[in-house]
């Protein structure tokens, strides 16, 4: 029993069921239903049908009640006569019944089903028999990687069909059958909706689907466990046996645990992006427009662990948007348009997919000169960072400045330390675009004048070359200049260069004298 509750907690597939909200129902319903089955069996009917009434609404799989009771009585205690059961079991058909009229009446999300798409129900029994045999599932992706004639459901096929069979046939003559039958049959039943009527497409995208069914496979795998605990001692078979579950247990915890770990750091980076995205939308007000660029909508691991599966995570699903997301944890109904830009993207240490269209240099000046704010998402190191990156600033120019660079001006600037470095703010106006394409430079120096750190191009993260601005109009440009740890800033220098080949724009003050190394300094207040 306790091998089983350890199997049951690191099943590698329930990574979905755990982070996200949606996916909670899944815990919700299998408790509710674990709960449901316990009362019964030690005779607490009306809490027992109570339970059972209450999990359809968590979750569809609510009306698996009656079925896991019977199959329970029928297999697990042996010897009870089918009609009692059944006798015993009608209430909860008909609480089964009730929640299925519910789910038919209630409007559905998931587009693609059809009982009899062949191929599905083929892609789905494959992916459902790799949740099955997890123990041994990692040995289809080995086979794969060697064999140009295997193919993922071929592979899986190999491994799992022979796997299953041989440990049932194991535990059956062994005395375990009924354990070995009770732990395929709830497999079976609590998989079987989800195998029979959703398209493949959604369920490889979902292993979540497995929650409930991986206490069948737990018991299972963990069954011939109660070999070694057999009073008198069993015989030397016997033992062996017992010891081979020892090892599937050992098996399946490593398997999952190893699983479990890695893709929680998938999840941790969605909560770095969610987190730096909820303090982007916050500088924007109610009712105002933020653009978000390159927003993660998935991330995966460069290598997988089983054969098939999408073993990524999404922070997005396609029924839902970024603006839901921003909306559900600031409670602000904010306009949120997501663009990719591949000219921002950067390779980092997974594989990832961004929110939105990819945009083409036109539609993105149009989407920043429309937004009240625009968001970056960074992922130049090891973390993924999404941070504020300015906006277009509305109305002209007013007459105090800081530095004038061949028709830009720059209006203020501020710096401030950061946990990073030094956060930048500055604000431009534009005179008169430049004939030539040039990049904005920012140098962090010590009080000698050595070069601490520096965050050269154009403003808003990238997304806004000068080249494009037009006449009379703003920019608020705000970025983070990195530093090594126990640096000692002293001034930030902020200045231009042609893009082509580097040479320094021309800088003049606001008294007009030229500026040294033209470029304006901005002192830096001590670090804390």
């Amino acid at each position: 029993g306790w091998a089983a509750a350890v199997l049951f907690l690191l099943f590698p597939f329930s990574y979905q069921a755990v982070p996200w909200v949606g996916s909670l129902s899944h815990i919700l319903a299998t408790s509710l239903t674990l709960a449901a089955l316990y009362a019964a069996l030690r005779g607490w009917r009306a809490a027992s049908l109570a339970l059972a009434a209450l999990v359809p609404f968590a979750h569809e799989t609510g009306v698996l009640v009656a079925p896991l009771l019977a199959l329970w009585r029928l297999v697990a205690e042996g010897g009870r006569e089918r009609r009692a059961v059944l006798r015993e079991t009608a209430p909860y058909w008909l609480v089964a019944g009730a929640g299925f009229l519910l789910w038919l009446l209630a409007p559905k999300s998931v587009g693609e089903t059809g009982i009899l798409n062949l191929e599905s129900r083929w892609q789905n029994a494959a992916y459902f028999a790799q949740g099955l045999a997890f123990p041994v599932a990692p040995v289809a992706r080995w086979l794969l990687a060697r064999s140009a004639r295997l193919n993922d459901l071929g592979a899986i096929a190999l491994v799992a069909a022979p796997a299953v069979a041989v440990w049932a046939a194991l535990l059956r003559r062994a005395g375990r059958g009924r354990e070995a039958a009770l732990g395929l049959g709830w497999y079976a039943v609590a998989i079987g909706p989800a195998w029979l009527v959703l398209g493949f497409s959604y369920v490889v995208d979902g292993p979540r689907l497995m929650y409930g069914a991986s206490a069948g496979a737990a018991i299972f795998w963990a069954a011939p466990l109660g070999l070694l605990a057999e009073r008198p001692r069993p015989n030397a078979r016997r033992r062996l046996l017992g010891l081979a579950g020892a090892l599937a247990v050992l098996a399946g915890a490593y398997v999952g645990g190893r699983f479990l770990h890695s893709r929680a750091d998938l999840y941790r980076q969605m909560a770095h992006a969610t987190e730096g995205l909820v303090r982007a939308a916050e500088t924007v007000p109610a009712g105002g427009r933020l653009l978000v660029l390159n927003s993660p909508w998935w991330i995966a691991p460069r290598e997988t662990a089983f054969a098939l599966g999408h073993e990524g995570v999404t922070l997005v699903p396609p029924y839902a948007s970024t603006g839901d997301l921003l909306w559900l944890h600031t409670g602000g109904d904010r306009g949120v348009q997501c663009f990719t830009v591949p000219a921002l993207r950067q390779d980092w240490r997974y594989w990832y997919t961004c929110d939105g269209p990819e945009a083409s240099p036109e539609a993105l000046a149009e989407a920043l000169r429309a937004a009240d704010g625009v968001a970056l998402v960074d992922y130049a190191g090891r973390d993924i960072a999404a941070r504020e990156a300015g906006t277009h600033l509305p109305g002209a120019a007013g007459d105090g400045w800081l530095a004038e660079y061949d028709g830009l001006r720059l209006a203020s600037a501020r710096a401030e330390p950061c946990p990073e470095g030094v956060r930048v703010v500055l604000e431009w106006w534009c005179l008169q675009p430049p004939a030539e394409d040039v990049t904005v430079f920012l140098h962090v120096v010590d009080g000698s004048g050595a070069l601490l750190g520096q965050r050269d191009g154009y403003p808003l993260a990238g997304a806004s070359p000068p080249r494009t601005w037009l006449p009379g109009e703003g920019w608020r440009d705000v970025r983070v200049v990195p530093l090594p740890a126990g640096a000692e800033p002293a001034a930030l220098h902020v200045g231009l260069y042609r893009t082509a080949d580097g040479v320094r724009t021309p800088a003049r003050g606001a008294a007009g004298a030229p500026l040294p190394g033209d470029a304006f300094r901005v002192p830096l207040p001590p670090a804390p």
